[in-house]
Order: C-alpha cells, then structure tokens, then sequence
C-alpha cells in the first residue's frame, strides 16, 4: 500500500501507532504534550486520567510536581529531558518503577528529538519491562540466598548493613547486630553425618529467621554454623530479649534425627557515629566467643564502648 493509494495517511498512520503497544507521547519544547496514542491512554486510564488531561497536562511541569513531593527519580527524569530538549544529548533512557495498587510494574522511558521537526517536537515512549525486571529481581534474590537455608548470604548482609547503618546514624537510632553459633555442631555432623547436620542448620535457620520480623531486619548465614541477626532501631537490651528467645527456642527444638541442639549469641548495640561498622562487629564477635568460653547456651552483650 502506498500513500497515493490511501486516502487517510494520517488516519493510517495514527492507527499503526495506536496498535503499538508502547505509550507513546509528543510533546513541544515546553514540555506541553501535543500527542498521546491509545497505550499511553489506556496507561492513563490506570492512573485514573484521561486522554483529554493528558493533552492539558505540561510533562515537565509533572515531572517538578512529582520531585516536589519527593518522588524518587524524578528529578534525574527531567535533566535528562532538558539535556535533550536544549540538544545537549540526542537521547535519554531512565527506567523507573511505577507500581499500582495491585501490581508492581517497571517502565523503560526514552526522549528524543521528533525526525524532521527539529529542535520543536520530542517523542517519549514507556515500555514496559516489568516481565524482564521481575526476572532480573529473581536471580538477583537467588544471589543474595544462602541455598541450604534459605537466608542471607554474606553479599546481602554487606549491601543491607550498609543501608541501615546510615539510616541510624542519620536518625540517631540504634543498631544491634547479633552473632550465633550453634554449639558443638561438629559433634552432631560426626555422629549424625552431613546431611542430619543439615537438617539441624535449617531448624536453626529457620528460628533466626523468623526474628527478623521487620524490613530493615535481616538474617544471614555467616558461614558454617554461624548466623547473624542485624537489628535497626533496636537498642541493647530489646537486642538482649531477641537473642535470648532465639536461645531458649532453639533449647526446646526436639528432632528425631539430631535431637536437641543449643545455640550461643554475642551482641553489639551502638548508635552510628561514622561510616566504619566493623567496630561492632568485632565486639559482637568477642560477646559471642565470651559465650562460648563462659558455658555455651548463653546470650553475652556489648555495647559500641565495650561494657
């Protein structure tokens, strides 16, 4: 089919460009959106808008509406626009999350100059990327798992500790970190074997775990027999109380195959002060060998100037 034979190329080519299923907008230089196809509607139809608001609506001006009440990315959005728009760049890419009430979604995002009508007209596009997100999110999961237990693993916990660790000290709140071993464990592998040692691994597993009843809570399999338990806003004494439970629930675990088990904790607790966290690690480690020194199936607690 060529243009001489059609009489409604326009009509044909919008209709080509609502069959996409990519959102499609046009917007002029001052951010005024002069186009939208029939994906980039129905995306708004989602979010409660119109095909006729979308034509009202300045992409530029919701993008500093949207960072003004402090949505994330947004503001790297809209440079990245006006370093198009003013032809400092010929393309911006950004991907963003944009998660309904019922499902969470990512989008892919590119701005571009409009071919043929120089520095007046840009095109923006969402495509959506949430099946591929979602794929990435998994295998990045499984990275981040210790296989045998299901927990963190030692790539995690750095990533997490790092986090929470700033947020304290920005907020001036207290983080403990908990460190436990499982008492004569290579005895339970040299009576039992490997494999019921395992089983022993996961039934501890599983009680660290479930004390990580928070976001900013986490559980991790340091290696071996051990696991740590890092706290945000939890202070030395609730940090005390956790690792307690975590004892006694162990002490009352009864399997058939290895019997009964006991745990040791050691313990740290600090309110942030720089960025090095390896103060309280270490005292949390130096709780955990008094422990085991002093008995075994005992809680023994530092805080960050050693008492």
């Amino acid at each position: 089919m060529t243009a001489q034979t059609y009489t409604y190329e326009s009509e044909f080519f919008f209709a080509i460009l609502d069959s996409i299923e990519q959102e499609i907008a046009v917007i002029r230089k001052d951010g005024a959106i002069v186009y939208v196809n029939d994906a980039w509607v129905g995306f708004g139809d989602h979010n409660d808008k119109s095909k006729e608001d979308w034509l009202r609506s300045n992409y530029l001006d919701a993008c500093t509406s949207a960072e003004k009440v402090g949505e994330p990315g947004v503001h790297d959005i809209y440079e990245g626009m006006v370093s198009v728009i003013e032809g400092k760049n010929s393309l911006f890419k950004h991907e963003y999350p944009c998660h309904s009430p019922t499902e969470k979604r990512w989008f892919m995002m590119t701005i571009a100059a409009l071919k043929g009508y120089g520095n007046e007209l840009f095109v923006i596009t969402h495509s959506n990327i949430t099946l591929r997100k979602l794929a990435e999110l998994k295998v990045e999961s499984l990275a981040q798992r210790d296989p045998l237990t299901g927990l963190s693993n030692r790539r995690h916990f750095e990533n997490h500790l790092d986090i929470e660790w700033h947020r304290s000290r920005r907020e001036r709140t207290p983080i403990s970190f908990i460190m436990i071993d499982i008492d004569h464990f290579k005895s339970i592998n040299d009576k039992y074997g490997h494999f019921i040692g395992d089983m022993c691994l996961k039934a501890v597993a599983t009680v660290v775990g479930s004390s990580a009843r928070r976001a900013s809570d986490l559980a991790v399999r340091w290696g071996g027999e051990e696991f740590v338990l890092i706290l945000a806003n939890t202070n030395r004494q609730a940090a005390i109380e956790i690792a307690n439970q975590i004892r006694m629930s162990v002490e009352q675990l009864k399997s058939p195959d290895f019997g009964n088990c006991t745990v040791s904790a050691g313990l740290s607790s600090a309110i942030p002060e720089g960025d090095d966290y390896g103060g309280i690690m270490k005292l949390a480690d130096k709780a955990l060998y008094m422990a085991k020194e002093t008995g075994r199936n005992k809680v023994f607690s530092f805080s960050e100037d050693g008492s």
